[in-house]
């Protein structure tokens, strides 16, 4: 097999050292992966910052609970993953599947009550909760990666299971959310936020 079939899955886990273009972690099972980094690979580091900082025109992700009788979502957790429609939807995830999550763009904000047009053209009520937290994604680097970092890993794997890095993402896992949350160049998609993050704090 040339583990091309392994492409979009990657892998993902706890860096244990940085060794030049070598990356030695381990993976949500426990076994060791290698992960070869090349000039071509890209970085994406995401980072926690303040609900005011989302902006009308936001593609975010929102997960908590779901109110059917008044059509609003109590966020919990928020991330930002694209700015005017950048990111390709995973439609919404409400009671009587795995989790109450939905993805949309941010259309007005009063308060902590955001209005996202979710991808089907259906508007939904996010309410933030004080105690949310809310992530996005900016350019990193491999200077980022240090050891006791989780990252995930896009890239084909071998029959061993190391991985060729075409991208990688460091910090809070926004996998959590769905495959949109990974898609797309993460560069490109950090550039188009449009914002400076007030306090960088890495996960």
């Amino acid at each position: 097999s040339n583990g091309y079939g392994f492409y979009r899955r990657g892998t993902s886990g706890v860096i244990q050292s940085v060794v030049g273009p070598t990356v030695t972690l381990v993976d949500r099972n426990g076994q060791s992966v290698t992960v070869q980094v090349t000039s071509s690979t890209t970085f994406t580091k995401t980072i926690m910052m303040s609900v005011h900082e989302v902006q009308p025109g936001d593609t975010i992700v929102a997960s908590g609970v779901y109110s059917e009788a008044n059509a609003t979502l109590a966020a919990g957790r928020i991330a930002i993953v694209g700015s005017g429609g950048t990111a390709q939807g995973i439609g919404r995830s409400f009671p009587g599947t795995q989790t109450n999550s939905a993805e949309g763009k941010v259309t007005a904000i009063e308060g902590d009550h955001l209005t996202v047009i979710q991808f089907d053209g259906t508007p939904l009520t996010v309410v933030v909760a004080p105690s949310a937290t809310v992530t996005a994604p900016v350019a990193g680097s491999i200077r980022d990666m240090t050891q006791g970092k989780s990252i995930t890993v896009q890239g084909p794997a071998d029959d061993n299971g190391d991985v060729d890095a075409y991208q990688i993402q460091i910090g809070a896992n926004l996998g959590f959310f769905g495959p949109s949350s990974f898609g797309g160049s993460p560069v490109n998609r950090a550039g188009s936020l449009g914002f400076t993050p007030n306090s960088v704090v890495q996960s």
